[in-house]
């Protein structure tokens, strides 16, 4: 039902309509392999155009934003629906579970989680200080 009044009245996230086609696009799609070029792309803008909206308007990158949802969704999925980490990984766009433990951990999200991850997830380095912390 939300999806279809979504559908029907368009994502709203900022007053700038050229960003939320970029952000329709990303949250309908984050899932997939998906480039700063195809979020341009279902934009009608450049690749430039739509990175310095998103540093206006959300204060952060593409690709931390893309990165930033897929969390969100991967917390969901290991909490609400008890799905397996790598089951979550690829659901969520991760095709590499290193990269999805990287990010995890990017967002200091396993203290504030519960959520163990196992080996290799302890011994990735990160540098928090440019993500934005995802709320819980």
């Amino acid at each position: 039902m939300i999806e279809a009044i979504e559908r029907t009245i368009g994502w709203k996230f900022t007053d700038n309509e050229t960003l939320n086609h970029a952000l329709e696009y990303l949250h309908s799609n984050y899932m997939h392999n998906i480039s700063v070029e195809d979020i341009a792309n279902a934009a009608y803008c450049s690749t430039s155009y739509i990175s310095r909206l998103f540093k206006k308007h959300l204060q952060m990158s593409i690709l931390d934003y893309l990165h930033k949802v897929r969390i969100k969704e991967a917390i969901y999925c290991l909490k609400v629906k008890q799905m397996g980490i790598q089951e979550t990984a690829e659901h969520v766009g991760y095709q590499n579970l290193n990269n999805f433990y990287k990010y995890f951990k990017q967002f200091g999200l396993l203290e504030k989680t519960g959520i163990d991850l196992p080996g290799e997830a302890s011994t990735i380095m990160h540098d928090p200080k440019n993500m934005g912390q995802v709320e819980l």
